[in-house]
């Protein structure tokens, strides 16, 4: 590092901050350190590094910078309806703090602002990481000019360009409902898909299910079902009641718990002492099916984002990383366990 300062004429100290992408050294200093330690091959020590982590988390985190959250839904407050949305925030935002960065809130959506002019106020407050929440609608694609920003994104609605993502790993998550739907003495699981999470989950949570549902015996295997919620209210689900009424399934995992709740009340369905119900997504207590662990998403998001920004990496990588974080089971009224009722 010493020989880094000899040679950029700076002192240690600013190719240290520069090194680390503090804000307090200014940009172009930053990027003609960072690109002379690239061609001198300067590589830190591991064991120092890990030394002066270790003495900075002793210790109350200084504020470093800036980064921004990115809500590109059109109303306000259109991605707090999704409580697993809300939860990759707040994940973030806890993350965030102890590592001393804030996270200011951008809605470009609801602000109506252009490519340039989102560019121009990123640039402006010295923001350079950026975290992409799941875009409101599938497939989506962002024209914005990534190249001077470090992004990462979360889940899959996102189409162009390809960051690394963080997300709930949905193809476990389903396979795990599945299993201890069995365990708890259910024989005809069936699975409920909106059409929107289907695709939004590039299809994992139906992988995850239906690698489960192979394994059981013939008799027990409902087919799934994959609807179109347009509307949230029960002309949604009603083209449907012949299919619950034909395969009778005794457990149900669905990713819309207010519409499935709807269909087994047009069939005349009790729950759970006709047909048990959980969920591929379970936030909050009080209902059975997956926890997809959404704070540690956001979390983790933070962590790979800070971690990318120390590292000088910038604009849309060549190769994305998809990491995947586990949820785990969550008990509830909805689907007791009928072992423990003699039942099973």
């Amino acid at each position: 590092m010493r020989d880094l300062a000899r040679i950029a004429k700076v002192s240690h100290v600013t190719v240290s901050k520069a090194l680390r992408n503090d804000p307090k050294i200014s940009l172009a200093t930053r990027r003609r350190i960072q690109e002379l330690a690239q061609k001198q091959a300067y590589r830190p020590d591991p064991l120092l590094r890990a030394l002066a982590e270790y003495r900075r988390d002793r210790r109350t985190r200084a504020y470093q910078a800036t980064l921004a959250w990115l809500d590109f839904y059109p109303q306000p407050h259109g991605m707090d309806r999704i409580l697993d949305f809300r939860q990759y925030r707040e994940g973030a935002m806890a993350r965030a703090q102890e590592l001393g960065y804030k996270l200011e809130i951008i809605a470009p959506g609801q602000s109506r602002l252009g490519d340039d002019a989102l560019k121009r106020i990123l640039l402006a407050r010295g923001i350079q990481g950026l975290l992409l929440p799941p875009q409101p609608h599938d497939n989506a694609v962002l024209t914005h000019d990534f190249a001077e920003f470090t992004a990462v994104t979360f889940g899959f609605s996102l189409k162009q360009p390809q960051f690394h993502l963080i997300t709930n790993h949905q193809f476990h998550s389903s396979a795990l409902a599945a299993r201890v739907l069995r365990e708890y003495g259910y024989r005809r699981i069936a699975l409920m898909l909106t059409q929107q999470t289907d695709e939004r989950s590039l299809h994992n949570f139906l992988g995850g299910f239906l690698t489960e549902q192979a394994q059981w015996p013939a008799s027990h295997r409902v087919p799934h079902l994959v609807f179109d919620e347009k509307e949230g209210n029960e002309r949604d689900v009603q083209p449907y009641l012949p299919w619950i009424r034909r395969h009778k399934p005794d457990a149900i995992l669905t990713s819309s718990l207010p519409a499935t709740r709807d269909l087994l009340n047009m069939a005349g369905l009790r729950i759970p002492d006709d047909v048990a119900m959980a969920g591929t997504a379970v936030p909050d207590a009080g209902r059975a099916g997956i926890n997809q662990n959404s704070i540690e998403i956001g979390r983790v998001a933070v962590d790979t984002l800070i971690g990318m920004l120390y590292r000088n990496e910038r604009g849309v990588p060549a190769i994305a990383h998809r990491i995947l974080i586990d949820g785990y089971w969550q008990d509830g009224p909805t689907a007791p366990d009928k072992r423990r009722e003699g039942t099973g």
